[in-house]
């Protein structure tokens, strides 16, 4: 099973808080960190082969959605405007990854199998 989750424990929750993007409901109605993720899947017959904490789904549009809360953004509005800051704000968090920390940003890739 291959499962990819935010991640409770990361950075983007603990600068956004309140406003994090992985806080959206009804898509997550739990929310998970390494620790307790690993002792939900054992309890449930399920093994941890691989735990990514930086995960597969690039970790900007997280930082970028939760930037978008913390303005209190209309969602439903066209997003055309916010093109050359998005566009700004990617090339910033990208360089800033490559000669940071390697840590969770958001979201984490699970890998597990039953037994």
């Amino acid at each position: 099973m291959v499962i990819e989750i935010p991640n409770f424990s990361s950075e983007s929750r603990k600068k956004y808080g309140k406003d994090w993007a992985g806080y959206h409901t009804p898509r997550h109605t739990y929310l998970f960190s390494p620790s307790n993720i690993e002792i939900l899947l054992k309890d449930t017959g399920w093994s941890i082969t691989h735990l990514d904490e930086k995960g597969t789904l690039d970790p900007y549009n997280l930082y970028w959605m939760s930037k978008m809360e913390r303005k209190n953004i209309n969602w439903e509005k066209n997003m055309e405007s916010e093109f050359w800051g998005y566009v700004r704000g990617m090339v910033g968090f990208n360089m800033k990854r490559f000669f940071g920390k390697n840590r969770s940003h958001g979201v984490m890739t699970i890998v597990a199998e039953k037994g």
